[in-house]
């Protein structure tokens, strides 16, 4: 059912729309594990909103692509996604989406204390530096750590 929801939403050009439908297929997958096709859905988003030139929903889903990373052991990239993430929300976004798509703080805070507080800022704020073209390209390169 949210496969066929983010098709139509995706026809119609409603950004909104389509974003919580990818958000919801990436909690689905999730739950069963299936890492791949996570991150596969976390790019198509990532492309979709900057084709369509919404800033705004862009931070939400790097911030599930750093999930995603953390959930793949990817630990350096998840910070510098979260980091880039904040710096988004922070300069691009004036109000948050009606819909916040997954708790990603305890996600967070959980590759702070994997790679320890002074690894963690250095990458997050290298991802923090980034314009938001470098943050999608980083977004959605396929390599996975360094």
């Amino acid at each position: 059912m949210a496969v066929e929801g983010a098709a139509i939403s995706e026809q119609l050009g409603a950004v909104m729309t389509l974003s919580e439908s990818l958000v919801l297929q990436v909690k689905v997958l999730k739950r069963r594990g299936d890492f791949v096709r996570m991150r596969e859905i976390g790019r198509r988003a990532i492309r979709i909103v900057r084709e369509a030139g919404t800033a705004r929903f862009i931070p939400f889903h790097l911030q599930a692509l750093g999930l995603i990373a953390r959930e793949q052991r990817q630990l350096q990239r998840a910070a510098r996604l979260f980091g880039a993430a904040a710096a988004i929300l922070e300069t691009h976004v004036r109000a948050k989406p009606p819909f916040i798509p997954m708790e990603f703080e305890p996600c967070q805070n959980a590759v702070r204390a994997e790679l320890g507080e002074q690894a963690f800022a250095d990458l997050f704020a290298q991802g923090q530096g980034w314009s938001i073209d470098e943050a999608v390209g980083y977004g959605l390169e396929g390599r996975a750590e360094g």
